[in-house]
């Protein structure tokens, strides 16, 4: 996995959209999870593309949880947004797409 990061300074505030490339899986979890603390640490509030993630197994699921509730516990903002199919499907299989706060495709058509 890689990681594309995008940092900017808003009314004092720190946002950072994050782009996730590749894949999440137990073969990097450790390393993943680290990149992710590192990159998201100063930012208040952060935003993660997951659209270019090509495969996730449940240690990938994993990093994202552990990522929602360590931005949860420090009073920072997280969305995940435009997840690829194979992060729908894994994530949804595994039923945490609404303790991630993604929606559904159900829910996006719902809204349109």
């Amino acid at each position: 996995m890689s990681i594309e990061a995008l940092k900017k300074t808003s009314n004092g505030k720190f946002f950072c959209q994050l782009s996730v490339v590749g894949d999440m899986t137990i073969y990097t979890a450790s390393e993943d999870h680290k990149k992710l603390v590192e990159v998201t640490k100063d930012s208040d509030q952060f935003n993660v593309d997951l659209s270019k993630v090509e495969d996730i197994d449940t240690s990938g699921v994993q990093n994202l949880i552990a990522l929602k509730n360590w931005a949860d516990s420090n009073n920072k903002k997280l969305t995940f947004g435009k997840p690829s199919d194979s992060v729908v499907e894994t994530l949804s299989l595994l039923n945490v797409m609404e303790k991630l706060d993604i929606p559904s495709a159900n829910d996006s058509e719902a809204k349109s």
